[in-house]
């Protein structure tokens, strides 16, 4: 499949989390968010960018324009882009979390997440990315990750006041055994 094809594909498979927060396997960050200063309300057109992993890490990163103008909204990709190693070096995604660590901070209720620097590139033309396995791999990564998600209810992530960006899908650490089948029941 081409990167065109896996990034509608990717668009597709994170709108089923709109409004959602979820719990992603692999426990790395992914969102969903409005950008309010590139929204064209009087044309019915919204900017919304996609982001799963982080770009020094590993990522890919999807901007688009839902267009609800006509009785069937449509989104049109606005940019695409994959951060990962370059095809001569070995992929490598890394982050760091410190939730179900058992450590201080989970007593405190402090939670952290970042991305380790891993040396990423960011590749941004489709042709960039098919030319590139370890962008084709990220993808695939993340749409895989993303098709085992764990929707744990809807959104609860806030913007704070003067934000220029509404989050629309969250994620936590993915529950422990034990947490995952209360959620089943």
């Amino acid at each position: 499949m081409k990167a065109e094809d896996k990034a509608k594909q990717f668009l597709k498979t994170s709108l089923r989390y709109y409004d959602k927060e979820i719990a992603i396997p692999s426990n790395r960050v992914f969102s969903i968010t409005e950008l309010l200063n590139e929204r064209d309300a009087h044309n019915h057109k919204t900017a919304f960018i996609i982001q799963y992993g982080f770009p020094q890490s590993g990522a890919v990163c999807l901007s688009f324009i839902l267009d609800t103008s006509s009785e069937k909204p449509h989104a049109t990709i606005t940019d695409f882009s994959i951060y990962t190693q370059p095809a001569d070096k070995n992929l490598v995604v890394a982050n760091f979390s410190t939730k179900n660590q058992n450590s201080i901070l989970d007593e405190l209720n402090i939670d952290n997440s970042f991305g380790l620097d891993t040396k990423t590139v960011k590749f941004s033309s489709y042709e960039e990315i098919d030319n590139n396995p370890n962008a084709l791999h990220m993808i695939d990564m993340a749409i895989d990750d993303l098709n085992n998600a764990l929707v744990l209810g809807d959104c609860r992530e806030c913007s704070s006041i003067g934000s220029d960006r509404i989050p629309y899908c969250n994620t936590v650490p993915y529950p422990e055994k034990e947490e995952e089948n209360n959620h089943k029941k």
